[in-house]
């Protein structure tokens, strides 16, 4: 019951950031056009100021809990997670060797997605 628990968390909350994600890159699409190539790039700046947002107020330590690796495979859980680590150690060196690790396991993930994908869509 707990995993189900976790993994519907997860479910939910990765869900919201990906819906919060897709309405952004709806808006901006439409103010900037379809052709523009800043975009993505606006979405990517909103997302991080909102993760700054959340990250500063404490509001993503709780959707963290409640969401687990759904809050943390967004864009925004990302950077709150890096940002996470490097204030978790006590010095400079620790802080950055902890920052380097979230990165790596994030790129670890992403790498590991993008394969996935890339083998659906071949075996497809």
């Amino acid at each position: 019951m707990k995993i189900a628990r976790a993994v519907a968390g997860a479910f939910v909350v990765g869900g919201v950031f990906a819906l919060i994600g897709e309405l952004l890159n709806l808006m901006y699409t439409a103010l900037l056009g379809a052709g523009s190539p800043y975009v993505m790039f606006s979405v990517l700046v909103t997302l991080g100021a909102l993760a700054f947002v959340l990250y500063s107020t404490g509001v993503q330590k709780k959707i963290s809990k409640a969401g687990g690796f759904g809050a943390i495979l967004p864009f925004n859980g990302f950077a709150c997670g890096i940002a996470d680590s490097f204030g978790a150690g006590q010095t400079t060196s620790q802080r950055w060797a902890g920052a380097l690790k979230t990165v790596l396991f994030g790129l670890g993930i992403g790498a590991f997605v993008n394969v996935a994908i890339a083998a659906a869509m071949v075996l497809a």
